[in-house]
């Protein structure tokens, strides 16, 4: 997961993996309800500055790997993108991280 919060400012990568069983199931249960691996790789508004806020976020089930990209997290709209953050949430709960979104 990726996170930058402000116009111009660096990226920030953060990799972590789920240890508790429930954690995994929670957010593997949000991927699953919110058709995650359905998702484009890439939401929100198609014109941003380059260094504009960006949500990542990438998740492996079986062998399967997913990454979905959030442009402007905070104009962002959408069904595609209610998906996407409903799944952020499910990780931002089991994380010891606070991402913005």
């Amino acid at each position: 997961m990726s996170d930058s919060s402000e116009l111009g400012a660096k990226s920030s990568e953060r990799r972590f993996k789920i240890f508790s069983n429930a954690q995994r199931e929670a957010i593997l249960r949000a991927a699953e309800d919110a058709q995650f691996f359905a998702l484009p790789d890439s939401l929100g508004p198609s014109s941003v500055p380059v260094d504009g806020p960006e949500n990542t976020l990438e998740i492996e089930l079986r062998g399967r790997v997913h990454k979905v990209l959030l442009n402007d997290p905070a104009s962002a709209k959408g069904p595609q993108v209610d998906r996407f953050r409903r799944v952020w949430r499910a990780v931002v709960e089991s994380s010891p991280l606070i991402p913005p979104l």
